[in-house]
């Protein structure tokens, strides 16, 4: 069937709710996001003016501006007054009233329609559909569903939601959902299933508290990313390692997390570190790498990474070996300079804390 403009209800929200709403930070926003489902919101528009790269993709941008702002028009004062029926679904503090809520939607798809003609001809607002989204792989770094997948439950099933949030992965290594309720105020019918399907495939999966609340009870985002290694081959690395067979090319930033996490799934912290002392200092010999006073294995760094794990570990207690690792390399915890937002530079590289552990002069490790 047709997307048809008549049976559609234009309804958009500001720059600042999306930034609320999917707890977007400096680091989101350098990013190349993707809105999907956006509608006639202001993000997209506000985003470009601040000097923001992204794309909003819908099927209502198959129509003019004129045609949009007509449909607004028409249909604005019947959302308004089912907000007024209903008005006790919502939380009326940042937004004091129902009639300050039409004033500030009526202002935020403002911005939307002054951009919209020349943001489709710049390709910043592509009509299509979630399920078979027009751009390459890995084309952005995040992807956002605001008021779409999960909330309209009943009118698009588990699969169309499903195949919506493949191809989300596909095109982003990260995808945040608001809200996770359904229309009426209930619990989406399809999160459970879906974060269990999610889950098996390893994806990291978070469910995230956000500074924004209107509809009653929706103030949580679904955090989703895609899995970088799965649990199988986080744990052939593993091996790898253990029987000194894997190539100094392969001994990455990333390799490290990833065994430090099998062990610390394996064995617990304590242990762990034992381990990892006498399995690192191994491996560097049959890789070709010395270990002296200046070379090789750091005990500060390997002790420093261990608790960074153990942190991580403990925030995503339901999380997969392989949805940890994913959450964990989309973290500031696995920047790799992190350790120097802990340390000096002259006290982390000295032979000493190479040698031995050493206490950060910087900032206390995170418990």
């Amino acid at each position: 069937m047709a997307f048809s403009l008549d049976r559609v209800v234009p309804w958009g929200r500001s720059y600042d709710e999306y930034v609320r709403m999917f707890d977007l930070g400096p680091d989101e926003l350098g990013g190349r996001i993707l809105g999907c489902g956006d509608g006639p919101a202001a993000f997209q528009a506000e985003h470009h003016r601040r000097g923001g790269r992204g794309v909003a993709i819908d099927p209502l941008y198959a129509f003019s501006a004129a045609e949009i702002e007509q449909r607004i028009a028409a249909t604005h004062r019947q959302v308004m007054a089912q907000v007024r029926a209903n008005r006790a679904d919502f939380v009326w503090i940042t937004i004091p009233s129902p009639e300050e809520l039409e004033r500030q939607r009526l202002a935020a798809m403002a911005p939307f329609l002054a951009d919209y003609e020349t943001g489709r001809q710049q390709g910043r607002y592509v009509a299509g559909e979630a399920q078979a989204l027009p751009f390459a792989a890995d084309h952005f770094d995040l992807a956002l569903s605001s008021h779409f997948l999960l909330l309209y439950a009943e009118a698009v099933p588990l699969a169309e939601q499903r195949q919506a949030i493949a191809e989300l992965l596909r095109v982003a290594p990260e995808v945040r959902i608001f809200p996770l309720l359904e229309l009426g105020g209930a619990p989406s019918r399809h999160l459970e299933p879906l974060m269990e399907e999610l889950r098996a495939q390893g994806c990291g999966l978070e469910l995230r508290r956000v500074a924004y609340e209107l509809q009653r009870g929706g103030h949580t985002l679904l955090r989703i990313v895609r899995p970088v290694l799965t649990n199988e081959a986080i744990e052939a690395l593993a091996a790898d390692v253990l029987a000194l067979r894997l190539p100094r090319e392969r001994w990455t930033h990333q390799a490290h997390l990833a065994v430090g996490l099998w062990h610390l799934r394996r064995h617990g912290e304590s242990q762990a570190l034992e381990l990892l002392r006498t399995r690192i200092r191994a491996h560097n010999v049959s890789a070709g790498i010395v270990n002296d006073v200046d070379h090789g294995y750091h005990e500060t760094l390997t002790c420093f990474w261990l608790r960074l794990l153990a942190v991580h570990e403990a925030a995503h207690p339901q999380a997969t070996l392989a949805g940890s690792l994913a959450l964990l390399l989309r973290s500031p915890l696995a920047s790799a300079d992190a350790p120097l937002r802990h340390y000096k530079p002259e006290r982390l590289f000295s032979r000493q804390a190479r040698a031995g552990w050493l206490e950060p002069d910087r900032a206390p490790l995170p418990r």
